[in-house]
């Protein structure tokens, strides 16, 4: 990262500890489905069975996202109390600060982040 302030580095470093704390939050939230009374819910149809299922996938989906999300926002933590926090991990060049500042655990500058991104997309396809 370029010379960055110290008012800089304080104001990420408490943009990423609230937002680990929301994310813990909303991790923490996240309780399993019980049937109410803890009697099986009564499926009438295929139709009802698959709405329940599609709510599972998204609220696994959606854990999966804030966990993944918290992974990085502690490896980004351990980047600032180190060396290497604002430097991209592929290339090594600054990240700019407006970048951390949008996205404080951005670990990539952009033109390696976009790759990363198409390299995933193709992988994925």
């Amino acid at each position: 990262m370029e010379q960055a302030t110290l008012s800089q580095l304080s104001t990420l470093r408490h943009l990423l500890l609230d937002r680990r704390q929301a994310l813990r939050g909303e991790i923490d939230a996240v309780k399993p489905t019980e049937p109410l009374n803890g009697e099986a819910q009564e499926v009438t149809s295929h139709a009802d069975q698959s709405v329940l299922q599609q709510a599972d996938e998204l609220a696994d989906a959606q854990l999966q996202r804030d966990l993944d999300e918290l992974g990085a926002v502690q490896s980004a933590l351990k980047r600032l109390d180190s060396t290497g926090y604002g430097d991209c991990v592929d290339c090594g060049a600054d990240i700019p600060s407006q970048r951390l500042l949008a996205q404080p655990s951005a670990e990539r500058c952009t033109v390696c982040q976009s790759a990363f991104e198409l390299a995933n997309r193709r992988r994925m396809s």
